[in-house]
């Protein structure tokens, strides 16, 4: 029996819940599992491939997968034989060509994707821009079929996985063509967007969160101890910064209307739904 691996990239907690409950779902199919943040450079470089199954996840950004799980996949070290690999994006509406093209990416290591997956999560994009009385964040959640969905997903790889076994074998890499301009479409409206990060000087106590856990290293403390955004051309825009702010000092554009954007207070609320909704809570 294969040891599962999954690494992920999570900004704001999304992908590292799903993670968790896929990992949750291989073991109680009797399989052991290790998750692996990809900021994790040291274990990424000591990770063995060969003779596991390695799951690969990411939360997608206008139909794109971060650059940051490239990164991570570059790192790894490669394996002499085909080693089965599985991918999953959380995603707020779609997630485009972005499976397709990571399952095109890490074949540069021997992965084989059998099987990808996405999962809708509360947009904290929308969230963060708007408000939650916004017309498309009013019913934000995790879905009620989301254990379902991760159960069926677990039973599917494994399937996929005896398959491979026999005889190794890779989905299709290729997507559809005309998502491409609307997805650089998508890019370019994204940049220009985080290009309007800001701080509110009365609220910031300069506790350096925002530095210490942004994935981009992308924020700094000014000569005068303020906090200041770098270069909008290299963040990731995992709003990880306003997710993590105590003091809720990070803003993003002008659009705000309240305090209604992407806190983990939010999101432990979502959770407990979520959980509730499995029927263990």
């Amino acid at each position: 029996m294969r040891e599962v691996v999954i690494l992920y990239f999570s900004g704001t907690g999304n992908t590292k819940y799903i993670s968790e409950q896929i990992g949750e779902a291989f073991q109680r199919l009797n399989y052991h599992v290790d998750l692996i943040s990809v900021e994790d450079g040291e274990a990424l470089l000591k990770l063995n491939i060969e003779e596991k199954l390695i799951g690969i996840g990411f939360p997608c950004y206008a139909l794109s997968y971060p650059n940051i799980i490239n990164q991570a996949i570059r790192k790894l070290p490669s394996s002499i034989k085909a080693v089965p690999a599985f991918i999953f994006a959380t995603k707020g509406w779609s997630t485009g060509n972005s499976l397709k093209e990571l399952a095109r990416f890490i074949h540069s290591k021997n992965l084989y994707p059998i099987q990808t997956a996405s999962f809708v999560c509360p947009n904290n994009g929308w969230i963060t821009l708007f408000s939650r009385e916004f017309v498309l964040c009013r019913n934000m959640g995790y879905p009620k079929t989301l254990s379902t969905e991760i159960d069926g997903f677990a039973v599917n790889i494994i399937n996929s996985m005896k398959r491979f076994e026999r005889e190794p074998f890779s989905i299709g890499t290729y997507g559809n063509p005309l998502v491409t301009p609307v997805t650089r479409l998508l890019k370019v409206m994204e940049g220009r967007v985080l290009r309007n990060y800001r701080v509110e000087r009365e609220r910031c106590i300069s506790c350096g969160l925002c530095i210490k856990n942004c994935p981009d290293r992308n924020i700094r403390f000014d000569d005068d101890r303020r906090v200041i955004f770098q270069n909008p051309d290299h963040c990731t825009g995992c709003l990880r910064c306003i997710n993590d702010c105590p003091k809720d000092a990070i803003r993003l554009g002008g659009l705000i209307t309240g305090k209604g954007w992407y806190t983990k207070e939010l999101q432990a609320e979502y959770i407990k739904k979520a959980t509730e909704n499995r029927g263990i809570g």
